[in-house]
C-alpha cells in the first residue's frame, strides 16, 4: 500500500457531512484541487505515521514557488489504490518543488485529469477526511522540522530561488537561535 499526501484547507471541506456523496461535495472543496495541465500535484509516504508524514509537510513547506512558509498546514492522506480503483493513473516522473532534494523523488502526480477523475478523487479526499486521516501541523512544529532538516544538511543554502528568500532567511534565524 502507498499512501498519497494531499494540501488540503478543511475549512473548505465538509467535515460534518453524514454522507460523501459526489453531488453533495461543496463547491469550494474543489480550490484544494487545483491542477496544472490535468495533473494534481501530490506526495508519497511510507504510512501514516507522524514520522512520515511530517516528510510530506516538510516538503510542501519548503516549494520553491510558494510564498506561504510556517503557516499552520493541513493534509489529508489516500491509499494510492483507491485512485487506481477509479481508473486515476498515478505518475512518479517529474520531481517535486521543494528545497529538500532527497524529498524532491516522492513526489506524484494524479495525470490526464478529467471533471470526472477530479470529482472521484473529491470523494476520495472527503472520505479520508471523515475517516480522521488527516493532520493539522502548527508554525512552531514546522519551524523544528526546518530547524532539523538545515542541521541535516537536507537543505542547501546554495540553491534557494527568488522565490524561497523568506524561507532562507527564517532558517538563519533558527540557526543562530540554536
Amino acid at each position: 500500500m502507498s499512501l498519497l499526501v494531499r494540501r488540503i484547507n478543511l475549512e473548505k471541506w465538509d467535515t460534518e457531512a453524514k454522507t460523501c456523496n459526489l453531488e453533495d461535495i461543496q463547491a469550494d472543496s474543489f480550490v484544494d484541487l487545483n491542477t496544472t495541465k490535468n495533473k494534481l500535484s501530490l506526495w508519497a509516504v511510507k504510512s501514516n505515521a507522524e514520522a512520515d508524514l511530517m516528510e510530506a509537510v516538510l516538503a510542501l513547506s519548503s516549494g520553491k514557488q510558494t510564498n506561504r512558509f510556517f503557516e499552520l498546514m493541513q493534509i489529508v492522506w489516500i491509499d494510492s489504490r483507491k485512485l487506481e480503483e477509479t481508473g486515476i493513473k498515478i505518475k512518479d516522473d517529474e520531481p517535486g518543488d521543494t528545497l529538500i532534494k532527497d524529498l524532491a523523488g516522492t513526489h506524484r502526480d494524479a495525470v490526464d485529469l478529467t471533471h470526472s477523475s477530479l470529482g472521484s478523487i473529491a470523494k476520495i479526499i472527503l472520505d479520508a477526511i471523515h475517516m480522521k486521516q488527516r493532520l493539522s501541523v502548527n508554525m512552531s512544529k514546522i519551524e523544528r522540522y526546518m530547524q532539523t532538516a538545515l542541521r541535516e544538511n537536507r537543505i542547501d543554502p546554495n540553491d534557494f530561488s527568488v522565490e524561497a528568500k523568506k524561507l532562507k532567511k527564517r532558517l538563519e534565524e533558527l540557526k543562530k537561535e540554536n
